[in-house]
């Protein structure tokens, strides 16, 4: 956040602290969650005081989780500027994106801006990046006002950087 800060850049959109921590973080090792979450909200707040946080980043939308992020985050006062979590592999973003916005409003939080920071099409992430198996996914994210989305390209088993999008069958592009 300091060499940011330093180097004056303004394109910088949003701090991500964490992802996938509802399976990566090693509450042995840190601790809760969410005190962990509070703990670096206020480093980067230290170091930025304008910064844009963007979280939890969730490996997937689970309403439990989510609740009790949200209201630990309120209390500690550091709830996130974009709250985001991961539509991969069988995401229903319609339901997902209908509980998160009843979730805000049961806990007094929000409208937060929302993003989808890993997705892939359809219900299956080896189709992930096909135009086909992506257009319904990029349309339900315009409909509901999704402030951004990234395709996650990472899964995709064959070789070369955006394959799956750029090749039918993902050969290498």
């Amino acid at each position: 956040v300091k060499a940011v800060v330093a180097s004056g850049d303004t394109n910088i959109s949003a701090f991500e602290l964490w992802n996938e921590p509802d399976w990566t973080w090693n509450t042995a090792a840190a601790g809760s969650f969410d005190a962990g979450w509070a703990r670096t909200f206020s480093e980067v707040r230290a170091d930025d005081p304008g910064a844009v946080i963007q979280g939890p980043s969730t490996s997937t939308f689970n309403a439990s989780w989510m609740t009790t992020f949200l209201a630990d985050a309120k209390a500690s006062g550091t709830l996130p500027n974009i709250i985001s979590w991961h539509e991969l592999s069988g995401g229903n973003l319609s339901a997902n994106f209908q509980n998160y916005r009843a979730l805000e409003q049961q806990l007094g939080v929000g409208p937060l801006p929302i993003s989808i920071n890993e997705y892939s099409g359809k219900d299956d992430l080896t189709v992930e990046g096909q135009p086909g198996a992506s257009a319904p996914m990029i349309a339900k994210f315009e409909r509901f006002k999704v402030d951004s989305a990234c395709i996650s390209y990472w899964d995709v088993s064959h070789p070369g950087r955006l394959g799956s999008l750029l090749a039918t069958d993902s050969a290498k592009n």
